[in-house]
């Protein structure tokens, strides 16, 4: 009984104060923040600093302050998702060092680094207001430094795709936090960030974020056609890549481990798009080569796939059950960036269908995680987009746009969390 009377749930006397800003959970959100900020130039290698001291925070945490349990739902499914991925690894003969490597981290594992911020993020209080200003000035300044960087010998991304994946990544946060909250304070950001985006010249950013934009629109007033246009997609999909296979067969099921060689067996192809240049090269190359022979590696060992980080070790030695449960054996590890150009279809491969049913479970977790729109629009575009993106190349693993999303994710978990609390 309290001095009033009135009986109270001794859980419900205590009221939290507000979460001073030098909190670990405080300091580790701003690292968060700065890991994004630093992310405008990772060929400075800034961004690895802040992950490890955000980890180091989370650890401290959970073993020294006895913080509060702040495991999002997500977090279970992609335990086991990497679980699977770095045991099916070991099984086929590679060692922890050989996985966990600074070549493997570079190339092949980069998922374990890019999911830890889902992993780490959650505690503490977030501003949503502070981190749209902080996002929009990242975006700004990010521009500027791609553009004028380059001139003083400096080129912060190593590839047009990484920089366009990580300006599709933040113009996607900005854009859905705009259809809930209004555009009033944002089209500066959203308009400079439109616009690096277009002079990275990366395709697959710029259709993605297009794409989330329109399936937002169209699902917001024809739900149920939405729903169609999406699964019509994906069926099309599905017979697209049945025909590439059936055509790779015809080939004599060539093994082409770099573009370089591909010239060599174009003039196979049932059309010829070679004499248009590169990128029509480049799209050949994926359609009729890389994601067969991703296919094949699949088909190979369907349940469990042919192991982690093993699809760009050449040439290939699948040892086991064809067909049922075999694994590529190679020695040594290429740790390459030769990759399947489709997250889905590079993971299929590696992990099969375990593989598969993991990831579509962690991605329908976060999904589920949020629940007021005006945290949820902001992750489904940045998840739409970094998911239809990944149909042309392995974006989701990828540091410079798969890390910056999870950790806008966590972000905003911890801001729902402080919310509830």
């Amino acid at each position: 009984m309290t001095s009033n009377g009135i009986g109270l749930d001794p859980g419900l006397q205590t009221i939290p104060g507000r979460d001073s800003w030098l909190s670990v959970s405080s300091v580790k959100n701003a690292l968060a923040l700065c890991y994004l900020a630093t992310s405008i130039a990772p060929a400075l290698y800034l961004p690895p600093v802040m992950l490890v001291l955000m980890l180091m925070l989370a650890v401290i945490e959970v073993l020294f302050l006895k913080v509060p349990n702040a495991r999002a739902p997500y977090v279970r499914p992609l335990t086991a998702l990497l679980a699977v991925m770095f045991l099916s690894g070991l099984a086929t003969g590679l060692g922890p060092t050989d996985i966990l490597s600074y070549e493997a981290i570079r190339y092949d594992s980069n998922i374990l680094y890019s999911a830890i911020p889902l992993f780490v993020l959650g505690t503490g209080k977030v501003d949503l207001r502070r981190m749209d200003r902080w996002i929009s000035s990242v975006v700004v300044v990010g521009a500027i430094a791609y553009v004028t960087l380059p001139f003083v010998g400096f080129y912060p991304y190593e590839s047009h795709n990484a920089a366009g994946g990580f300006f599709m990544v933040l113009l996607a946060y900005l854009v859905g936090r705009a259809i809930v909250a209004g555009f009033s304070g944002r089209w500066l950001a959203i308009c400079v960030g439109a616009l690096a985006l277009v002079l990275t010249d990366s395709r697959g950013s710029i259709i993605a974020i297009l794409a989330a934009v329109a399936y937002d629109w169209c699902s917001r007033r024809w739900p149920h056609l939405a729903r169609f246009l999406l699964l019509a997609f994906v069926g099309v999909l599905v017979a697209g890549l049945a025909a590439a296979y059936f055509v790779w067969q015809q080939m004599g099921a060539p093994v082409v481990y770099d573009y370089s060689e591909f010239s060599s067996v174009a003039d196979q192809l049932p059309t010829d798009m070679m004499s248009l240049g590169e990128r029509p090269g480049t799209i050949m190359h994926r359609l009729f080569l890389l994601y067969p022979m991703a296919i094949d590696m699949f088909l190979q060992s369907p349940i469990v796939g042919i192991g982690f980080t093993r699809f760009d070790d050449f040439p290939v030695q699948i040892s086991g059950i064809h067909g049922v449960l075999a694994m590529n054996t190679a020695s040594p590890p290429m740790h390459s960036n030769l990759h399947a150009h489709n997250s889905f279809l590079h993971i299929a491969a590696e992990n099969g269908l375990v593989g598969l049913a993991l990831l579509f479970l962690t991605l329908r977790s976060i999904y589920r995680t949020f629940t007021s729109r005006e945290l949820y629009l902001p992750v489904a575009m940045i998840l739409g987009s970094l998911l239809f993106a990944s149909l042309t190349e392995h974006r989701l693993t990828t540091p410079s746009q798969a890390a910056p999303a999870f950790v806008i994710v966590g972000l905003l978990w911890a801001c729902q969390r402080s919310r509830r609390t």
